[in-house]
């Protein structure tokens, strides 16, 4: 197989699709939300690592002793 080599194509805008699962764009320091769910518990924390890496946010996670985990934002 042989490719077709093409100059001068621009490269389009890099698209992020945002986190639609957990509101961490919505969030104000001091702001918290619970995750129920012992699968969720670790993409919630991972996805609270990467969102504020990527925004210069910090967030904290916490099991609860009721159930659940609740993710606060800190900076």
């Amino acid at each position: 197989m042989t490719y077709k080599i093409e100059k001068d194509v621009p490269l389009p805008p890099p698209t992020r699709r945002g986190n639609k699962k957990f509101p961490f764009g919505e969030m104000s320091v001091g702001d918290s939300f619970v995750i129920e769910g012992k699968e969720e518990f670790y993409r919630g924390r991972l996805a609270a690592s990467n969102y504020g890496a990527r925004n210069q946010k910090k967030f904290s996670c916490r099991l609860m002793e009721e159930g659940g985990l609740r993710i606060w934002r800190v900076k």
